[in-house]
């Protein structure tokens, strides 16, 4: 795969291929992709229900490259605990011969995260060729144990690929997995400018100018920015600029970059350069992306940077359109993870004016920003208004008072935490947390949530409302997946660092 940079002060271009662990003192990022497409029917699947811990779950797959790692996607039903063996073997003939072979890869996951994609990293790369992922051992925890897959996939094609529970081919249904492919990082780290904490997305879409100031204690020849793509590799691109600090943001910008670097066909969170020749002096500096584009689909420019938003790096700090980002925040979940209901998608009940989904929320602290986790049924260009009241007697009452803030999410990635942060911080009390304005995209619109849960015991604050109907009218004691934003320590910044060319390194060949 190659990545092409058009470089102000100097224009090269340098290839990134497929490598083989270990076959190089030089680092390498892994590119995961998903072998399978996303028709048919989103389902979790749970592990069978054997005696003991004999149950399995399994993959078939072919890779036409070398891969690395394997990662499969697991729900645990909002529980804790929860856990499984994966393996990977060569597939022969069929599935019981296949799990007789060698294994090339073993991991043991204990109380692994709810609907993560859970990562089986390989002792060594294995060739294109048919391969056999399988899972067994499933530890259920207070919730359950499974994997994602697609019921009625049009990717199913028994015996490769198919999903096996165990042992048997399950008719029309695959997991979702991901493959990984090693490429070849080009240049050395130097120095970072963050500290983990907090991890969230920020896209050029939402935020066209994302930057940050930074102290550069050594000398270096360029930047690394880590950003996501929002699952989608070798499309998306976007520009990243380099400048002298000259004291504030609109004398930096107004200046002419030191690099100028445009960037396509970019890959999913990995290190995103902008490097040149020069090797530049320790001091202060600033580097800033814009620019987002994607000429395959000119409509998704989900595209950006990592911000750890409590990161105690002291020597910098973020932008978002030229605006300093001081004083990070901490998310909170209003309903606990641990929630002992069932974890349920809930769609808009329509796409029609008036169409909403709420929450009520009691706060026992002041608030900064709210949020909605919100899964978009593997489609694009969902979306939907954010907007935050406060809670007057009833919905009706609350709805038509003045809106504290409100925002439009458009085209937001599958899965995501949409948050809405605050001009001011609101006093502790009781809220009314509003989506309206939905749109329905490829796939749908709604947000995650708990039915059966111990938080709504009927009244009207924490409850949720379908078009302004109580939820309790259409569900068993139904709550939204919602947050809040309170201060954090430090942050935020960019995930980023400097970095120089090693210099005995002109081109890589694949190998």
């Amino acid at each position: 795969m190659r990545l092409f940079r058009t470089l102000c002060t100097v224009a090269f271009m340098l290839l990134l291929v497929i490598a083989i662990p270990g076959a190089s003192a030089v680092d390498y990022q892994v590119l995961w992709e998903i072998p399978f497409n996303n028709t048919g029917t989103w389902s979790p699947i749970q592990f069978p229900d054997l005696p003991g811990d004999t149950g399995s779950l399994a993959q078939s797959f072919q890779t036409a490259t070398p891969i690395v790692g394997i990662r499969i996607h697991s729900p645990s039903w909002s529980g804790t605990g929860a856990g499984y063996r994966m393996r990977l073997f060569a597939w022969n003939t069929d599935y019981a011969t296949s799990i007789t072979g060698t294994v090339l890869g073993e991991r043991v996951l204990v109380n692994y995260p709810d609907n993560g994609a859970h990562e089986l990293t390989l002792p060594a790369a294995v060739p294109a060729g048919s391969y056999l992922l399988v899972t067994d051992q499933p530890v259920p925890g207070t919730g359950a144990a499974g994997h994602w897959g697609w019921n009625a996939s049009t990717a199913y094609g028994n015996p490769i690929p198919s999903a096996f529970s165990n042992g048997e081919p399950v008719d029309g249904l695959v997991f979702q997995i991901q493959l990984g492919t090693a490429v070849e990082r080009i240049y050395e780290t130097v120095e970072d400018f963050f500290t983990v904490g907090g991890t969230a997305p920020a896209s050029l879409a939402a935020y066209p100018k994302i930057g940050q100031r930074f102290t550069a204690t050594q000398p270096f020849e360029g930047v690394e920015v880590n950003g996501p793509t929002w699952s989608t590799n070798g499309q998306k691109g976007m520009t990243i600029r380099l400048y002298n600090w000259a004291g504030s943001y609109a004398a930096t910008v107004a200046q002419t970059p030191l690099l100028t670097s445009v960037l396509t066909a970019l890959n999913d969170n990995f290190w995103h350069p902008c490097v040149g020749t020069t090797t530049y002096p320790p001091g202060v500096y600033f580097f800033e992306l814009s620019d987002p584009t994607n000429p395959g689909n000119p409509g998704d420019l989900q595209v950006g940077a990592w911000i750890e938003m409590e990161s105690t790096y002291a020597d910098g700090e973020a932008y978002l359109n030229g605006v300093l980002q001081t004083g990070g925040f901490v998310w909170k979940r209003v309903f606990a993870h641990e929630n002992p209901g069932a974890w349920t998608p809930f769609a808009f009940v329509g796409f029609y004016p008036g169409a909403s989904l709420a929450q009520t929320v009691e706060t026992t602290e002041p608030i900064y920003g709210i949020g909605f986790q919100s899964p978009s049924w593997n489609g694009t260009g969902a979306g939907y208004r954010i907007g935050l009241y406060n809670w007057n007697t009833d919905f009706d009452t609350s709805y038509n008072g003045t809106p504290i803030k409100t925002q439009t999410f458009a085209n937001y990635p599958d899965n995501g935490t949409n948050k809405m942060l605050l001009d001011n911080p609101v006093p502790p009390g009781n809220y009314l947390f509003m989506t309206d304005e939905p749109v329905q995209g490829t796939g749908n619109a709604g947000h995650w949530g708990w039915t059966g849960s111990p938080f709504n015991t009927g009244g009207d604050v924490p409850n949720s409302y379908f078009d302004g109907v109580k939820g309790t009218d259409f569900y068993d004691a139904p709550v939204f997946d919602v947050y809040y934003a309170v201060p954090g320590e430090g942050g935020p910044d960019v995930k980023s660092r400097s970095v120089r060319n090693p210099a005995s390194i002109i081109e890589w060949s694949q190998y």
